[in-house]
């Protein structure tokens, strides 16, 4: 069950990002919506590497 709760937060987060691109220009984000964009930046690596993590590992 911990995989696909990986995969779903990874999901989100990138799903997040998708709809931010679609409404607000990657200029836009990386200087009004600065620090709430690094934060989403961050969550997607941590995520990503948690589920990257958990697939390389797995079963050793």
């Amino acid at each position: 069950m911990e995989r696909d709760e990986l995969r779903t937060t990874l999901v989100n987060h990138l799903e997040t990002l998708r709809r931010n691109l679609q409404v607000v220009s990657m200029e836009v984000l990386k200087t009004k919506y600065k620090k709430p964009f690094d934060a989403l930046r961050q969550d997607i690596c941590k995520a990503a590497t948690a589920y990257t993590r958990f697939l390389v590992f797995d079963g050793m």
